[in-house]
């Protein structure tokens, strides 16, 4: 009984480890993709202020 008792819990936690990787790894992907969104619109506000400057012959 206690080799069976020990196998169910070691199934039980490892179900629970599994859950618990996969929700962080949603999240991980999740502030991944707004690290890459932040990227993305600080070098279109660089260009954009590039393209003021150019306009008046400052660059």
């Amino acid at each position: 009984m206690v080799y069976v008792d020990n196998f169910l819990i070691r199934m039980h936690n490892s179900k629970i480890y599994k859950k618990v990787r996969s929700k962080k790894e949603e999240g991980r992907g999740k502030r991944e993709e707004g690290i890459i969104k932040k990227k993305e619109e600080r070098r279109k506000l660089y260009e954009s202020i590039e393209l003021y400057f150019m306009s008046f012959g400052l660059i």
